[in-house]
């Protein structure tokens, strides 16, 4: 849904102004989503060509522009992908996508392909311009420690099922769910000398095969027999938290501290 309006029922046509003009894309490896044998300014006219309606000279002004707002010298307009390094052509990207000042950006785990340092520029720089162009975005990604830097809300997936969502204060605060607290249990402590880090027992299911019931009562330690059978209600346990979990009442969450 897009502005109440359902994407699933648009006409493949009209997702072509839709696409790159009101919803952009940060793919997860800036290596294979520039083209090689396209200059990084070429790629970026192209969504502006598309979607707007400027002459050349604007065009190219305006790829410039969208080059230094990521920190990139408007020179190096001409330049090929396989002359900037991995966190140059994550910029590019990040060009591109914010080049229509879109509406909504898709962000596919936009820092994975590059090390710590570079990544906390990268996040910085998104999270500047996600604020000064007035975008949402939404973010996909494994690290929580990028979800608590960049995000407001955060749902937490298992399986292609929400488990649940919440600021991501009140999530962090106190998650709810067993696959959530799996998560965060796992992740190392720097106040903690311990042996073992903590791990989530069993692996993911198979997506052509999912458990019936819960779909993550097989690797839950508080698995009850109605997980087994019967699909979670997804309710408001606590204002604006939301779980789908049987061990979760009215009250909300009574269950799992007990056990």
């Amino acid at each position: 849904m897009l502005e109440d309006q359902d994407l699933m029922n648009v006409k493949e046509k009209d997702m072509f102004n839709i696409r790159g003009n009101k919803i952009s894309m940060i793919f997860q490896d800036p290596m294979t989503s520039l083209n090689p044998i396209m200059t990084v300014g070429d790629q970026i006219k192209e969504v502006i060509e598309l979607h707007q309606n400027l002459s050349k000279e604007e065009t190219i002004a305006k790829a410039e522009e969208m080059l230094e707002l990521v920190g990139i010298r408007k020179e190096r307009l001409n330049d090929y992908p396989h002359q900037f390094s991995g966190g140059m052509k994550q910029r590019v990207v990040i060009a591109m996508a914010l080049a229509c000042n879109p509406e909504l950006i898709i962000a596919d785990e936009p820092t994975t392909a590059l090390d710590v340092t570079i990544q906390a520029q990268v996040l910085e720089l998104m999270k500047d311009l996600k604020d000064k162009y007035d975008t949402s975005m939404i973010l996909i990604t494994h690290d929580l420690g990028v979800v608590a830097e960049i995000c407001d809300y955060v749902s937490v997936i298992y399986a292609g099922t929400i488990v649940e969502h919440a600021s991501v204060e009140s999530l962090y605060e106190e998650p709810l769910h067993p696959y959530t607290r799996g998560l965060f249990d796992s992740i190392p402590s720097a106040d903690e000398d311990v042996d073992k880090l903590k791990v989530i027992s069993g692996s993911t299911p198979d997506p052509s095969d999912l458990p019936t019931g819960c779909r993550f009562h097989p690797r839950c330690k508080h698995c009850m027999e109605i997980c087994k059978y019967k699909f979670p209600e997804y309710r408001e346990v606590k204002p604006g938290h939301y779980v789908a979990c049987h061990l979760y009442n009215q009250e909300g969450g009574e269950n799992l501290d007990q056990q």
